[in-house]
C-alpha cells in the first residue's frame, strides 16, 4: 500500500513538473536560455531518480518539502520561472492535498552514520595536538584505513615526511634527533661518513 502512494506521489511531480522539463525544446531560444535549459534538464533528472531511489511516501514528502527550501533548489526554481516552465513551488499545494489525501506524513528516512575523516596534523597549531594528530593518524594508516593512507598521500610534501619518520627510542625512552637521523640515513650516505 505504502508502494502504491509513492507512485501516485511520483506519478503526479512526473506529469506536473518532471516530464514538461524534461521535453522542453530548445529551438526557438538563445544560447544563453539553451545553456539554462541543459543545466536545468540535467538537475531534474537527477531530482527524478533521487525521488525514484526513496523508500516510501514518507520520504518522498519529506524531500520535497525541504527541496522547497534549500538553496540549490531555489536558484533551479528561478531558473525555470525565467524559461517559462513549471517549478515545485507552483504546484506545491496540490501535491501537499494529494499526499494529505492519501494520509502520507512526512518522515526521515535512514541515514547513513557520517565517519569522520582522518585528523590532518598540518592543521595543528599548537606542537602537543599536532603531535596527537600524528600518532592517531598513522596509527588508522597502520590499520589499512584506507582514508588515512590517502590523507598521508595527499599530505603537504613536508608533513608527509615527517609523518612517515617517527623519532626511535632510546632506553630512557627520550628519542635522540641524532640517532633518529642515522637511523632514517640511507646506507650510502652512512658509508660515505664513515669513510
Amino acid at each position: 500500500m505504502a508502494d502504491k502512494h509513492k507512485q501516485k506521489l511520483i506519478q503526479f511531480l512526473e506529469r506536473r513538473v518532471w516530464n514538461p522539463v524534461l521535453r522542453a525544446s530548445s529551438g526557438r531560444r538563445s544560447e544563453s536560455e539553451r545553456k539554462r535549459l541543459e543545466r536545468v534538464q540535467r538537475k531534474t533528472e537527477t531530482q527524478r531518480e533521487r525521488y525514484r531511489g526513496y523508500a516510501n511516501a514518507g520520504e518522498v514528502r519529506q524531500e520535497f518539502d525541504d527541496d522547497l527550501r534549500s538553496q540549490p533548489a531555489k536558484r533551479v526554481a528561478s531558473d525555470l520561472e525565467r524559461l517559462g516552465l513549471p517549478t515545485q513551488r507552483e504546484v506545491a499545494d496540490d501535491f501537499f492535498a494529494l499526499a494529505d489525501r492519501l494520509g502520507v506524513r512526512a518522515e526521515r528516512g535512514p541515514r547513513a552514520p557520517h565517519a569522520p575523516h582522518p585528523p590532518h596534523p598540518w592543521h595543528k597549531k599548537k606542537p602537543e595536538a599536532r603531535e596527537a594528530a600524528r600518532r592517531e593518524l598513522t596509527r588508522q594508516a597502520r590499520r589499512g584505513d584506507r582514508r588515512a593512507i590517502a590523507t598521508l598521500r595527499t599530505a603537504p610534501r613536508k608533513w608527509a615526511r615527517d609523518l612517515a619518520e617517527e623519532p626511535t627510542r632510546t632506553r630512557s625512552g627520550r628519542g635522540s634527533k641524532k640517532k633518529a637521523a642515522a637511523s632514517r640515513a640511507s646506507p650510502k650516505r652512512a658509508s660515505r661518513k664513515a669513510a
